[in-house]
């Protein structure tokens, strides 16, 4: 492995660890009827956690599956991916909690990702 690309992934486990113990402290400390502040912490939180999460996983899959040789490139796919589908889950998460969550809501919420994913390709 790279050196760039190990410390990378070191940053990501330490910084999944973090979010992780944050994230518990908030929902065990803090009343979620408190205010709007608490919800976007929480929100921001579960976010950061999917896309490390997410990130390292496709990183993890890539690395075994895939040619040795493509590490970075295997790095920034799987960061790009994986920040998708932490905005993904989130998203699902507040349309749940708003009521919204319907098979009709998320087939929108991923044709929207899916044509946000395929401009980004296509646009470089």
């Amino acid at each position: 492995m790279q050196r760039n690309t190990k410390s990378y992934t070191i940053l990501l486990c330490l910084l999944s660890l973090l979010l992780a113990a944050m994230l518990a402290v908030l929902i065990f400390r803090f009343d979620p009827y408190q205010g709007w502040l608490i919800l976007v912490v929480f929100y921001l939180l579960f976010l950061g956690l999917c896309f490390v999460l997410t990130t390292l996983a496709g990183f993890w899959a890539r690395r075994f599956f895939g040619k040795r040789e493509y590490l970075n490139d295997h790095l920034k796919i799987s960061a790009r991916q994986g920040l998708w589908l932490g905005i993904l889950l989130t998203l699902l998460l507040l349309l749940k909690s708003a009521g919204l969550f319907n098979l009709i809501s998320v087939f929108l919420l991923l044709i929207a990702l899916i044509f946000l994913e395929s401009y980004f390709i296509y646009a470089r």
